[in-house]
């Protein structure tokens, strides 16, 4: 995998790395090259194709457009401004435009009420793992208008120092701060109220696999936005869209106090994995069923728990929030498993 992403920094990606990026299979990538000349990589000394940012970018739009019903052979020969336009309305219109022609100049500048050009965008990523994400993302279809450039900042307290250090300096800021945190802490929270000291008008969000009711009402308080670490590659696409299309910060908003993510699995439907027992099948639906049931369980019984004081409110409210979470996690398992097994699950 290093080798595949060997030049990368200077923005150059070997073959491998982007059929990684693009979900593209190597031998179509080789083809579309040959026969319809869609890219024109440069040659390694030891003979390797390396793409640059744009033509990995190109080679994204073109087979979203493709899978939208645009003919390779009709759009192949489009600039990239021009295949961003056509995926740009596309989006815009929910509808695949009509293309019956390679556009002209005049076609182009006809349409600029609707098109000024890909819009060029920032994201500050803070923590480990989100570039990663982030460039599994960055070529997508969902992200084709759009002209998108990654910082990176290794934790809250490296952002907050690098603030500090360039207050000075007449620099753009990012549409948008994205933050990764496992877990909250007061440590965390107050370095978020310095964040926003720092950033009063910026849109931060945070990801998060757990924490605390009360802080994350804090956070909300503070205008950041939430979402938890279970996302889909859909879930997170459509996310990172909504913050790049910015506006002020979100309103803090109430947090209701046992909010929970809606159940994938009926009662009976767990019933009936968890009572499955044939010697010829795998037994991961039916382990799975009970975790899930009994996660379930107690998420309803963190509900109804004596409550003597706020605190003892503040705890269960965090239980049930952890437990939801848990569930959510666990029923996504057992939905990939029970699709791979092929069951049929009970209305």
């Amino acid at each position: 995998m290093v080798q595949d992403f060997m030049n990368a920094s200077q923005g150059q990606y070997r073959i491998g790395a982007v059929a990684k990026m693009t979900g593209i299979a190597v031998a179509t990538l080789r083809v579309w090259q040959i026969r319809h000349h869609v890219v024109k990589p440069v040659m390694s000394q030891g003979g390797q194709r390396l793409y640059s940012d744009q033509e990995v970018k190109k080679l994204a739009l073109i087979k979203g457009l493709n899978q939208a019903g645009h003919s390779i052979g009709l759009i192949s020969g489009l600039s990239l401004e021009q295949l961003q336009e056509l995926a740009f309305k596309h989006q815009q219109l929910g509808t695949t435009p009509t293309l019956s022609a390679t556009p002209t100049p005049e076609s182009m500048h006809a349409s600029q009420d609707a098109w000024s050009g890909a819009q060029a965008k920032t994201i500050c990523l803070v923590g480990g793992g989100l570039m990663a994400r982030m460039n599994a993302l960055r070529y997508s279809f969902g992200l084709a208008h759009i002209n998108l450039e990654l910082q990176q900042e290794s934790s809250l307290s490296q952002l907050l120092q690098t603030l500090e250090r360039d207050a000075h300096l007449a620099r753009s800021e990012p549409d948008c701060y994205l933050i990764k945190l496992n877990s909250t802490s007061s440590d965390s929270l107050r370095e978020l109220q310095a964040l926003r000291a720092h950033l009063p008008s910026s849109r931060i969000a945070v990801l998060y696999h757990y924490a605390l009711a009360q802080e994350l009402q804090s956070m909300r308080d503070l205008g950041v936005e939430l979402k938890r670490e279970i996302l889909s590659s859909e879930e997170m696409l459509a996310w990172v869209k909504d913050l790049l299309r910015g506006g002020p910060p979100s309103k803090g908003q109430p947090l209701h106090p046992y909010s929970a993510t809606k159940r994938l699995f009926s009662n009976e439907a767990l019933a009936h994995f968890a009572q499955l027992d044939n010697p010829l099948l795998c037994e991961c639906p039916k382990h799975l069923a009970q975790i899930v049931e009994q996660l379930a369980s107690f998420e309803q019984y963190s509900l109804h728990c004596l409550n003597k004081s706020p605190q003892d409110e503040a705890l269960h409210r965090s239980l049930h929030q952890v437990s939801s979470t848990c569930r959510a996690m666990f029923e996504q398992s057992l939905l990939q498993v029970v699709k791979h097994e092929g069951l049929d699950s009970p209305v």
